[in-house]
C-alpha cells in the first residue's frame, strides 16, 4: 500500500471517528474526576450552595430563609438531586461531573459548526482541561462551572442562526433564554452574552443579506428569550414574598461586594496569577492558551492581507474568507468580553479563570485548524499527533495529582480531611431534634447540610458578623438579637479562627460549654 494512501486512510478514520474520540474523552473526564466525588469539601463556597439548596428542598426560599448572594440558579440546580438522593455528597459530585461532560459535548457541537474535521475535537479537549487540573478549582461545584453549560448552549443556538440565515428565528430565542439562565448562575456571564447582540449588529454591516427587518426580528427574539427567564424568577420571588430579599442580595449586595476591591488591584492580581501559572508553575494549560492566541492573531493578520490582495481576483474565495473573518471576530469578542467578566469580579481567585474555558477552547481550535499544511491528509495526521500529545499531558499530570485519592476510592471514611466534618455532623444529628437550631462559626457550612439542621437566622455562615461582610451587609445589630432569641442547641467552631465574632463570641462564652471535639473542630452545647 502506498504511503499516501495509508495517510489518507488514517485521516478518514480520524474524521469519521470523532464522536468515538469524544466519548472516550468523556469517560476519561469522569474517571479523573471520580476521586473528588468522595470528598466532603472541595471549596467552602459550594458548601454554602448545598446548604441553601437543602433549605429550598425543605420549603425555604433563597435569600429569605437562607442567605447568600449568588444567582438563584446555583441553588435550584441542586434541588432535584437532593430531592431524590437526600444529603448525598457523592450524588452531588457525580451530578457535577456529568454536568461538565454535557458541557464538553456542547463545546464539541460548537466545534463542528466552526471548524473543519478533525479539528472539532480540540475545543472539547481543551475545555475539559480547565475542569481536570486542581489549580483552577474546577472540581468544585461552583458558579463558574455551572454557568458555562448555558453559555455554551447559547453559543450553539446563535451559531445555528449565524451560519444559516434560513433557519428559524427560534434559535435566537433559545440563545437569549440560555444567556439569561447563565446570568442567574453568575452575573459576570452577562458580559459574554453581550457578544450575541454585538454580532447581530456586525452581521448587519458585514453581510448585506441581513436586512434591517431581519436584524430587528433577531434582536426581538433574542430579547424575548432572555426576558422570559427574568420574568419567571421575578414571579417566583414575588409570589413567595421575597422579591426585596432577592433584590438586596443578588443586585444591591453584589454591587457593593464588587466595588469593595479596586480595579487596579484586580489587574495587578491578574498579571501576577498569569506569571505564576506560566513561569513558576509551568502550567501547560495557560501556556497552550497564550501560544494559541499569538498564533491566531498572526494567522488572522495574514488572512486579512491575503483577502485584500486577492478579493478582486476571486470573489468566491473572498466571500469564504469573509466568513472565516466573522468566525474570528466572534471568537475574539468572546475572549475579550469574558475577560471583562473576570475583571468585574475583581478578586480573581483561580476558579474565576474557569469563565475563560469556553472562549479559550474555541480560540485553540481556531488556531490549530489553520496551523498545519493545507493538505487534508496531512492535516488529519497532524491533528492526531497534537491530540495524542495533549491527552498524554492531561492524563499524566492529572493522575499524578490524583493517585493517592484513587488508592482510597472505595471508602469515604479514609479521607482524613473530611473525617472531622462528617463525624461532627453525625454527632449533632444524633443529639438534636429536626427543629433544633445549630450555629457554625467559621467556613464549615457543610455541617448544616450533613446534619440537616438550620441556623437561628438566615445568615447561617458567620462571616456576616466580621470584616467585609459586616461592613457591606450592616446587619449585625439586626441579627444578633434574633440570634440570641433563637438560641442554638449547639455551636461549632470550625477550622478558621481568624475572625472576631463580634457579639456572638461573648454569647458563646456566656452560654455554652465545650462537650466534644473532632480534629480541629470544637463542639459547644447550650448550658
Amino acid at each position: 500500500m502506498e504511503p499516501n494512501s495509508v495517510i489518507k486512510k488514517i485521516g478518514s478514520v480520524m474524521g469519521k471517528g470523532e464522536i468515538i474520540i469524544i466519548m472516550i474523552l468523556l469517560v476519561m473526564i469522569f474517571i479523573i474526576r471520580l476521586p473528588g466525588c468522595m470528598q466532603i469539601v472541595i471549596d467552602w463556597d459550594e458548601s454554602v450552595y448545598f446548604t441553601v439548596a437543602q433549605d429550598v428542598v425543605k420549603g425555604g426560599v433563597p435569600y429569605k430563609t437562607a442567605w447568600d448572594h449568588k444567582g438563584p440558579m446555583q441553588y435550584f440546580i441542586f434541588v432535584p438531586i437532593m430531592a431524590v438522593f437526600g444529603n448525598s455528597i457523592i450524588a452531588l459530585r457525580i451530578f457535577t461531573t456529568l454536568y461538565v461532560c454535557l458541557s464538553v459535548y456542547f463545546i464539541f457541537l460548537i466545534g463542528k459548526i466552526l471548524f473543519p474535521k478533525p479539528y472539532t475535537i480540540y475545543p472539547p479537549l481543551f475545555y475539559s482541561l480547565f475542569f481536570i487540573f486542581i489549580k483552577f478549582q474546577g472540581h468544585a461545584s461552583n458558579t463558574e462551572l455551572f454557568m458555562m453549560l448555558p453559555l455554551a448552549v447559547a453559543v450553539y443556538f446563535f451559531l445555528k442562526y449565524y451560519k444559516n440565515h434560513k433557519v428559524p428565528m427560534r434559535n435566537l430565542f433559545f440563545c437569549g433564554m440560555f444567556s439569561s439562565i447563565a446570568f442567574f448562575f453568575k452575573p459576570n456571564s452577562m458580559f459574554t452574552a453581550l457578544v450575541f447582540p454585538i454580532m447581530l449588529i456586525t452581521l448587519f454591516f458585514y453581510n448585506k443579506r441581513k436586512s434591517i427587518k431581519e436584524t430587528g426580528s433577531a434582536f426581538l427574539f433574542f430579547f424575548i428569550g432572555g426576558i422570559s427567564i427574568v420574568i419567571v424568577f421575578i414571579l417566583y420571588f414575588m409570589l413567595n414574598n421575597a422579591f426585596q430579599d432577592f433584590y438586596n442580595a443578588f443586585y444591591a449586595f453584589n454591587q457593593q461586594y464588587v466595588n469593595y476591591i479596586k480595579l487596579d488591584y484586580a489587574i495587578n492580581n491578574f498579571i501576577k496569577r498569569l506569571l505564576t501559572f506560566c513561569v513558576e508553575d509551568k502550567e501547560i494549560l495557560m501556556i497552550l492558551s497564550f501560544i494559541s492566541l499569538i498564533c491566531l492573531v498572526i494567522i488572522r493578520i495574514w488572512y486579512n492581507v491575503f483577502n485584500a490582495l486577492n478579493g478582486l481576483k476571486n470573489q468566491k474565495k473572498f466571500i469564504f474568507n469573509c466568513s472565516r473573518n466573522l468566525d474570528s471576530i466572534f471568537i475574539f469578542l468572546l475572549v475579550a468580553f469574558s475577560l471583562i467578566g473576570v475583571f468585574w469580579g475583581r478578586r480573581l481567585y483561580p476558579h474565576y479563570f474557569l469563565q475563560l474555558s469556553l472562549p479559550f477552547s474555541l480560540m485553540v481550535g481556531a488556531a490549530l485548524s489553520q496551523l498545519t499544511i493545507n493538505r487534508e491528509s496531512i492535516n488529519r495526521i497532524m491533528a492526531i499527533v497534537h491530540y495524542v500529545i495533549i491527552v498524554i499531558c492531561m492524563v499524566f499530570i492529572s493522575f499524578q495529582i490524583k493517585y493517592n485519592e484513587l488508592t482510597h476510592l472505595p471508602d469515604i471514611r479514609k479521607y482524613q480531611e473530611s473525617l472531622p466534618l462528617y463525624r461532627t455532623a453525625q454527632y449533632i444529628k444524633g443529639n438534636t431534634d429536626a427543629d433544633d437550631y445549630i450555629y457554625v462559626l467559621g467556613d464549615d457550612s457543610i455541617i448544616y447540610f450533613l446534619s440537616e439542621r438550620r441556623a437561628p437566622t438566615k445568615y447561617f455562615f458567620s462571616l456576616f458578623v466580621s470584616g467585609i461582610w459586616e461592613e457591606i451587609l450592616g446587619t449585625t445589630n439586626m441579627e444578633i438579637p434574633k440570634f440570641k432569641q433563637n438560641k442554638p442547641e449547639y455551636m461549632v467552631l470550625g477550622w478558621r479562627r481568624d475572625y472576631e465574632y463580634s457579639g456572638i463570641k461573648q454569647f458563646l462564652v456566656d452560654n455554652y460549654v465545650q462537650v466534644e471535639s473532632f480534629g480541629s473542630i470544637e463542639v459547644y452545647k447550650l448550658r
